[in-house]
């Protein structure tokens, strides 16, 4: 009996252990930032509610905004990727917001963030843009992406005081975030290890050759980022693959270099002309994944 009885006590410990090892915690990811909007996205394997709830202070989270759903499939997924986004619109520039994302019973910690500055603005009390630039973070193990995650946020952190949405005004990525265009790698590598960062600084990322290979290829990337939305002078290149925005006084422009061809030249150039006459522009910074003189790839 005493037996009979241990082992429905080891039974019952074991089935609690692997439900709450199941248990999710939404980790919301930020993207697309301007001076006054900015979206939220996180994952849920089931339910579609898509709700934000933000205000100017972490004890006050006054105003509600619902979402949209799109429930992914791919291998190991069988429509039970649920990716969940918001645009949060008509904030102001250069301000810290607090905010938390519910999906049913699950909600996030509060969490923060903070628009982007106007035109030829600074995005610090000390006058200064600042960025966090990562590239070719494909690997899942061994935990070389986490590790520069982590040591990015702590160097961040020892250079400047204060909150490090207060200093850095996001993170620029590029390429080959993933090591395949597959639902699980950008599961468990592109968002799985930019959870230490993603709730606080906004990222964009480029297309490197990864993201082109797998079993969805560049349609998960189109899916999952929100990219299409950024414009310049009301330039926009109506596509995730590239496209260019404005932070304070710099320009940035984000290149596909698995795109290169006439239509991306022709909208640079659009780009280009409109950034020489525009007085706010102090700095362009172009950004591709793969440099154009390079030894590895002679030609």
């Amino acid at each position: 009996m005493k037996q009979k009885f241990t082992s429905r006590i080891s039974l019952i410990l074991f089935l609690a252990l692997t439900t709450f090892s199941k248990a999710q915690t939404l980790v919301p990811y930020l993207q697309s930032a301007t001076p006054t909007s900015i979206y939220i996205s996180w994952k849920t394997n089931s339910d579609a509610q898509t709700l934000v709830q933000y205000g100017t202070a972490s004890n006050a989270l006054n105003t509600s905004v619902n979402g949209v759903n799109q429930i992914l499939s791919d291998v190991g997924y069988p429509n039970n990727y649920y990716y969940h986004s918001v645009q949060l619109k008509n904030l102001l520039p250069n301000t810290l917001y607090y905010y938390k994302v519910t999906t049913g019973s699950l909600t996030s910690t509060v969490c923060s963030f903070k628009t982007l500055p106007l035109p030829g603005n600074a995005a610090t009390v000390d006058g200064h843009i600042r960025f966090l630039i990562m590239g070719d973070n494909e690997l899942e193990s061994p935990k070389q992406f986490d590790s520069l995650m982590v040591k990015a946020k702590r160097k961040c952190e020892q250079k400047f005081s204060g909150a490090i949405n207060e200093n850095i005004s996001g993170i620029l990525m590029l390429g080959d975030q993933v090591y395949e265009g597959t639902l699980s790698s950008y599961e468990n590598v592109h968002f799985g290890k930019s959870k230490y960062l993603s709730s606080l600084l906004p990222i964009q990322t480029a297309i490197g050759e990864n993201e082109l290979s797998g079993t969805l290829g560049l349609n998960a990337y189109e899916k999952l980022f929100y990219y299409d939305s950024l414009t310049y002078k009301g330039i926009s290149s109506h596509t995730e693959n590239y496209y260019a925005y404005q932070v304070g006084n710099v320009l940035i422009i984000n290149l596909s270099t698995e795109h290169t061809g006439n239509t991306q030249f022709a909208w640079l150039q659009q780009i280009y002309t409109a950034a020489t006459t525009d007085a706010s522009v102090h700095w362009i910074i172009s950004l591709g994944h793969r440099p154009y003189p390079a030894e590895q790839f002679v030609g």
